[in-house]
């Protein structure tokens, strides 16, 4: 369990009767996953990851730094690559645990629809044949035409907030939404608004 405040991660029994003494993470530690012999905390303020021996939880043995900001979610395939969400890059991170490295970036920006920009990027959930990640997030209409319209545009008139929930294009200006990963080739394989 992560202690966002604190900067602590605290290791529970399976039955929730006891807790190791809290070992200190960095600024605001977010995910957690199991990898090994190891567990993989994402510092969402330090742009990097901890680890820490499962057996000995008091201790930080290593640190991977991210070239992202704010990194949270945390999904880990069998053959050991860490895919990495960052709350507001549009894009996700892999890792190589093994080697203690970032491989490369994964943009989550859809190429059918360049106005609309992910962010809110939180939790990665992997399926169960590993195959892909579903990855919740929000997208963000920055389609000027949307806000074109209206008497008055500098301020908060009633004019901007109709076009901010319900624009000329359909879309209100935060569309939330779920993007699908394959895990093997790296890429995002959704398609476009309404996929």
């Amino acid at each position: 369990v992560v202690a966002r405040y604190a900067g602590t991660l605290t290791v529970l029994s399976s039955d929730l009767k006891t807790a190791e003494n809290p070992v200190e993470v960095g600024a605001d530690p977010y995910g957690v996953i199991e990898a090994g012999d190891h567990l993989v905390v994402a510092i969402a303020g330090q742009k990097e990851l901890a680890r820490i021996p499962k057996n000995n939880p008091s201790y930080v043995v290593d640190r991977v730094a991210l070239e992202l900001d704010h990194p949270r979610g945390l999904a880990l395939t069998d053959e050991g690559t860490l895919f990495v969400s960052h709350f507001n890059a549009g894009k996700l991170s892999t890792v190589d645990l093994e080697q203690g490295v970032p491989q490369s970036n994964v943009d989550m920006q859809l190429r059918e629809n360049p106005r609309f920009f992910p962010n809110q990027i939180d939790s990665l959930t992997l399926s169960p044949d590993q195959s892909q990640i579903a990855v919740p997030h929000q997208e963000t209409n920055n389609d000027p035409d949307q806000f074109a319209g209206g008497e008055n545009m500098n301020g908060l008139g009633s004019s901007t907030v109709a076009y901010y929930s319900d624009g000329p294009t359909g879309y209100p200006a935060i569309v939330p939404a779920v993007s699908r990963l394959d895990t093997k080739a790296g890429l995002l394989l959704s398609k476009g608004p309404g996929t």
